[in-house]
């Protein structure tokens, strides 16, 4: 019985590691316009009204990036594939990119979409570390739109998406401009899914549960 006990406690641990869902959708339809791509402070703060992490998310949790979903608006013109490209740094000044970690499992059509399309990206083996330092840190991450898989310093294309404008000044999303800016007042509509990544005790337990399990058998 107290074995039994143990494996479902490990199994309670298990299920705090369930998809977290950001959701900053706004339903406008607006365009904002061609832009290089946008940053995301993924970030524990919740004082801003401007932000609906869904459920709040931890500081100092590690979590995978599972999906990105987009809402494209109908001003691009190219219908090439796009990849969505993962970065950790961005100088506005130079215009260079740093802190490559990779690219989207596929690359989308954005085309020539009707307002509202949404494109979704999927990701494998990209991590973010959650904190609470507001447009800054181990939390912000940024995307970048791009034709290839391979690692850029300058951008290459740019997309057109639908607007989130209600006051986004507290950088927790904003828009990379085609003039290499960043538009603190502007940010994409998206939807974001992050799994929580399991800590090593947790693995432990879950070994140990394992192991116990085995030796009853």
């Amino acid at each position: 019985m107290k074995r039994l006990l143990f494996i479902l406690m490990c199994m309670g641990l298990v299920s705090m590691a369930s998809a977290e869902v950001v959701e900053v959708y706004d339903n406008t339809g607006d365009s904002y316009g061609n832009t290089q791509g946008f940053r995301i402070d993924f970030d524990a703060s919740t004082s801003s009204a401007n932000v609906d992490w869904t459920p709040d998310l931890v500081d100092g949790q590690e979590y995978s990036l599972d999906s990105l979903t987009l809402k494209a608006d109908s001003g691009n013109v190219t219908a090439t594939g796009v990849y969505l490209g993962v970065y950790t740094g961005y100088d506005a000044g130079t215009g260079t990119w740093s802190g490559f970690l990779g690219v989207s499992d596929q690359a989308n059509d954005w085309g020539t979409p009707t307002v509202d399309t949404e494109l979704e990206y999927t990701f494998s083996g990209i991590n973010v570390t959650v904190d609470s330092a507001v447009g800054s840190g181990s939390g912000l991450l940024y995307f970048m739109y791009q034709y290839g898989t391979e690692a850029r310093t300058t951008y290459e294309i740019t997309r057109a998406t639908c607007k989130w404008n209600f006051g986004m000044n507290d950088t927790f999303a904003n828009v990379i401009g085609d003039g290499g800016v960043i538009v603190s007042d502007r940010a994409p509509e998206y939807a974001a899914q992050l799994t929580a990544v399991p800590e090593p005790a947790t693995m432990a337990l879950l070994g140990l549960g394992g192991l116990l399990l085995r030796r009853k058998r």
